[in-house]
């Protein structure tokens, strides 16, 4: 497996040749990152550059073990305020079962397109206008693109307001990475108790079902690269 400076998948030919593949491969990473819908801002982030602040070294500890299999859990909660360092993690934890797979089966193997990044009130609203507005999809086919995702990603959950039929198609999403043992990262500014008040108990006993429940707290990581 990587370590936790990032990932190392190229095989080297020599000193000389480490650095630029590596860079290269670097790369190729962050534009996968992004066609699976990782944030651009987002797509070079690795463990390597998480800040090792206080009250965040337990939750990058975590997330690291469950992305290298150190953890029994086909999923990953993350939740901390705004700013705590929640979608860097996310990102690094994907990388590294992205990175997996291109080891396990070969650069030209199709594991570029095993996974997907989704925000949930964008993945939600669309699904809704594509279903419900203009006809262009099926409620089921949807689900079981998301089903199919070797990882996926669900950023930001604990939308307020939701409708019956939002409430009823993220428990379906969840219940199936639950019922499928699907690989899968989450994030919340909530906290599980937060969550259930506003999501629903019943897909956030899926997700305690489903996940490694991590919390990242500490100051704000945006602030602490903010000039004084």
């Amino acid at each position: 497996m990587s370590s936790p400076r990032g990932s190392a998948t190229v095989r080297r030919a020599g000193p000389e040749t480490e650095e630029p593949r590596q860079r290269q491969w670097d790369e190729h990473l962050a534009l996968v990152l992004a066609v699976a819908g990782v944030p651009s801002e987002f797509c070079r982030k690795s463990w390597g550059d998480f800040q090792r602040l206080p009250g965040k070294v337990d939750a990058l500890d975590a997330a690291l073990a469950w992305a290298q299999h150190k953890r029994p859990t086909p999923g990953l909660l993350l939740y901390g305020p705004p700013g705590s360092g929640k979608t860097h993690l996310a990102v690094a934890a994907f990388r590294e079962r992205l990175n997996e797979l291109a080891r396990q089966r070969g650069v030209h193997s199709g594991w570029d397109m095993a996974g997907q990044w989704h925000n949930v009130s964008r993945l939600l609203r669309g699904t809704q206008r594509r279903c419900f507005g203009d006809g262009t999809e099926h409620e089921q086919d949807v689900l079981d693109e998301l089903r199919a995702a070797e990882v996926l990603v669900l950023d930001d959950i604990g939308i307020r307001g939701l409708s019956d039929w939002k409430s009823e198609f993220l428990y379906s999403v969840v219940d199936d990475r639950w019922a499928y043992r699907g690989a899968t990262i989450v994030t919340s500014n909530l906290t599980p108790e937060g969550l259930a008040t506003l999501i629903g108990e019943r897909i956030t006993s899926r997700l305690a079902g489903l996940c490694d429940i991590v919390p990242v707290m500490g100051d704000d990581m945006r602030r602490a690269w903010r000039p004084q």
